[in-house]
């Protein structure tokens, strides 16, 4: 479809249940290009050596995806030596032996002041008043073994607890040296790799988000507001190449709250990208033309706030 074909078609198009809009409810857009929406460059969160790294630039890659492995030998042993002490912590807070046997002596004593004072109500003086004494110091020793033991074993219950963040840090540690994917996306671009020696921070690889982009064009602050433009229905014509042109839709998301020196300011839609092929039809940096149809019904869903600026390059930080 030729441009010109295409803004005569789309002239008589409307809104399903909406009026067909005349030439003043469309707001021609020339002169617009495809834009990325995530570009994000993952670093390495570890100092180390770069053990792993299993994607090339052009492959696709899905958001969690483990995409490289710093050597992680010594955490890995931090993490068997964490472990052990965890299961050693844990087995001690469950073992209630010192209790029992603490209990059991208790019994004892207590079963030989009973004897000693019964002895003693039978005829009196027969066990003498100092063994007497003993005999219930015994039996406080008794109880206060029990005591001690039991509070050995609460003691064992929060030594578990730290144990176990120990054992989660030792995790941490392994997890900070694979690098992984924040977002579904394609590699373009390789900073490091496999073998080569990386710093936190260091950029590993590169990532562009291909089934969703941007489509930014400008349009003038005296015939339109943002809020005559913001969540209406557009139709994109992107130029993928001299002799071809692909029609998308979408609705306007964004209106900038800044007026350029020339009296137009920039706004934007989202368009979902098409494949031919196994491969994505239109890319970043690409020409579009944008028809806006003031009468279409708004999608107030798909508005970002205005006073934001989305989609902007970022960084993941370790």
């Amino acid at each position: 479809m030729t441009t010109a074909a295409w803004f005569l078609t789309l002239a008589a198009l409307g809104q399903p249940g909406s009026p067909t809009p005349t030439n003043s409810d469309v707001v021609p857009v020339p002169d617009c290009i495809v834009s990325i929406i995530d570009r994000v460059q993952v670093p390495a969160s570890s100092l180390g050596l770069l053990t792993a790294l299993s994607p090339r630039e052009g492959d696709e890659i899905s958001r969690g995806q483990v995409l490289g492995k710093i050597d992680d030998r010594d955490a890995v042993v931090q993490k068997a030596a964490a472990q052990a002490n965890h299961d050693s912590a844990e087995e001690q807070s469950k073992n209630t032996v010192r209790v029992r046997a603490a209990e059991a002596a208790r019994d004892v004593a207590q079963a030989e002041l009973d004897v000693a004072l019964e002895i003693n109500k039978k005829k009196p003086g027969t066990i003498p008043g100092n063994e007497v004494r003993r005999l219930e110091l015994t039996l406080k020793q008794s109880d206060l073994q029990i005591d001690l033991a039991k509070s050995e074993q609460v003691i064992a219950g929060f030594t578990t607890m730290v144990r176990l963040a120990e054992l989660q840090a030792a995790d941490i540690e392994i997890g900070r040296r694979q690098i992984t994917s924040p977002l579904n996306g394609m590699v373009v671009q390789l900073e490091r790799r496999q073998g080569e020696w990386v710093r936190p921070g260091d950029t590993v690889l590169e990532i562009v988000r291909m089934d969703k982009l941007h489509v930014e064009g400008f349009v003038s602050a005296a015939k339109y507001a943002p809020v005559d433009l913001l969540g209406k229905p557009v139709e994109v014509l992107v130029h993928v190449t001299d002799a071809r042109s692909e029609p998308v839709t979408g609705y306007i998301t964004y209106c900038s709250p800044i007026v350029e020196a020339n009296g137009d300011y920039r706004i934007r839609t989202e368009v979902t990208n098409l494949r031919e092929g196994g491969h994505w039809l239109l890319r970043p940096g690409l020409t579009a033309s944008m028809k806006i149809n003031l009468r279409g019904a708004p999608a107030t869903a798909a508005v970002q706030p205005a006073a934001t600026e989305p989609g902007a390059e970022t960084s993941v930080q370790p």
